[in-house]
């Protein structure tokens, strides 16, 4: 907390700024895949309860990925003999930063395209064979 100052020699308060201001965590959010009875849960390690439980490891990991999408972080899953195992996503939003600095856009009418798939929440094969549609191939 910022607290008001007496300047000494006008004496008057004021508040004094921050030079440092504390900034947006840049830390990439975590998702953890781990074993609940007989189902997995997917969950964020800073959240408290056991997250959203799922029958399979694959209905799970596909629900950790979808999370993960957008903003990009790391995936943990943790094994039943209780081994970690980790992956790293970049994301959406930080492969468009990337390719931004490397100079490559996609068409206005391909980016409504994957906005809509989106929208649909298709699956990644789904999402491919769409796109694979879309350009004939």
């Amino acid at each position: 907390m910022i607290r008001n100052v007496r300047c000494r020699k006008s004496k008057l308060w004021y508040r004094p700024r921050m030079r440092n201001r504390p900034t947006k965590s840049t830390a990439p959010q975590a998702v953890h895949v781990v074993p609940h009875g007989s189902g997995w849960a997917v969950s964020k390690p800073d959240v408290a309860g056991e997250g959203n439980v799922h029958p399979t490891r694959s209905e799970a990991l596909r629900a950790a990925e979808d999370s993960l999408r957008t903003q990009g972080g790391k995936l943990r899953v943790k094994e039943r003999g209780g081994r970690w195992r980790e992956s790293f996503t970049i994301g959406r939003s930080g492969f468009a930063r990337i390719s931004a600095v490397e100079g490559i856009h996609l068409p206005g009418d391909m980016e409504k395209h994957l906005r809509e798939l989106d929208r649909q929440g298709l699956s990644p094969e789904d999402r491919l064979k769409a796109i694979m549609r879309k350009l004939g191939k």
